[in-house]
């Protein structure tokens, strides 16, 4: 994949993942949109929003409760979608790779939200002064979390761009994901299903 498109699936998912936790919040940034949205990009938009929708359906199970990130699904499809010229004849490897990507971003994701944590000593300071100004933090923040995943999605596209090839070489890695991809569908239904009726049961 040519580099322009690698710096624009990039900016993408930096900007979809605003919407996720601060900005807008209009669903858009959900794998399934996120999914078909960066495979325009990609020029494979089709299969890119089946990833999602499977990414999606697993990644239901992970609830944001307490210090607990859930998985990054945006980054996850932005893998995807920098791996997709691929994904046609190796759907089940790019698949596994972006799942472990959404996780990979999780735990930098809890490093960032720890030294951000560290803003509130200053919050404090400009409040007690009364010259609070929760504009500059909100954008600043912004900024941190777009800068961050910009630059991880860029990364982990360049990196397994680079290795894909020789992972598709290893006999035993491309037969264990084809295998292992068999139980995908039946485990996003699953959860799609177990969610669905618990909130269900909740409702009523």
């Amino acid at each position: 994949m040519e580099t322009q498109k690698l710096i624009y699936i990039s900016l993408a998912a930096g900007i979809l993942n605003l919407e996720t936790i601060q900005a807008g919040q209009f669903l858009i940034s959900r794998p399934s949109f996120a999914g078909f949205i960066l495979g325009l990009i990609s020029g494979y938009p089709l299969i890119c929003f089946f990833a999602g929708l499977l990414i999606e359906a697993i990644y239901l199970d992970y609830t944001p409760i307490g210090g607990a990130v859930p998985p990054n699904g945006v980054l996850a499809c932005a893998v995807f979608a920098g791996l997709s010229f691929k994904a046609y004849e190796y759907f089940a490897l790019c698949f596994f790779i972006s799942l472990f990507s959404g996780f990979l971003y999780a735990a930098a994701d809890r490093k960032i939200r720890t030294w951000k944590n560290m803003w509130n000593q200053f919050y404090l300071m400009e409040i007690e002064k009364g010259k609070f100004k929760p504009g500059l933090w909100v954008t600043l923040s912004l900024i941190v979390d777009f800068a961050a995943l910009t630059s991880m999605s860029g990364f982990l596209i360049s990196l397994f761009q680079k290795i894909t090839p020789f992972l598709e070489k290893i006999d035993f890695l491309k037969n264990w994901t084809e295998t292992a991809f068999l139980a995908v569908p039946f485990i996003a239904l699953s959860s799609l299903y177990f969610r669905l009726t618990g909130q269900v049961r909740k409702n009523a």
